[in-house]
């Protein structure tokens, strides 16, 4: 489970700084926070892939509370990944690289062709 934890972070964090490089460039050098929230992200991926070898090693040598330290391992992973989650949410709201998902932009492109959401009978139920 932190294996897992630790790869859809690194897919995550593959993702935004792709987007923000292409829509960036090198801007993002001078923009403190942004980079913050970057460190604190690759700080977060460091320390995960550093439990996950800890809590592997003792359980394939078999220590004695290796069972305890493979908990601990997956219990600090999720809350690693889940604040990693936030930082890198909180940057792609940051630059608007929402516009970058194809299928976002297309049910909104459809909402626009439409003229917005047909309006039904307020009397028909609609479920």
């Amino acid at each position: 489970m932190a294996c897992q934890e630790l790869e859809f972070s690194m897919s995550r964090i593959n993702n935004v700084v792709s987007k923000l490089m292409t829509s960036q460039g090198k801007n993002i050098e001078q923009d403190y926070g942004s980079l913050e929230a970057l460190v604190t992200v690759l700080k977060n991926n460091l320390v995960m892939v550093a439990t996950i070898s800890r809590a592997s090693r003792s359980y394939s040598i078999g220590l004695r509370n290796a069972d305890i330290e493979l908990a601990w391992a997956t219990i600090i992973c999720s809350r690693l990944s889940r604040a990693t989650w936030f930082e890198l949410d909180a940057l792609s709201d940051l630059f608007g690289l929402v516009r970058f998902n194809p299928s976002l932009l297309n049910a909104g492109r459809a909402v626009f062709d439409l003229g917005g959401y047909i309006i039904e009978s307020p009397l028909e139920k609609n479920w």
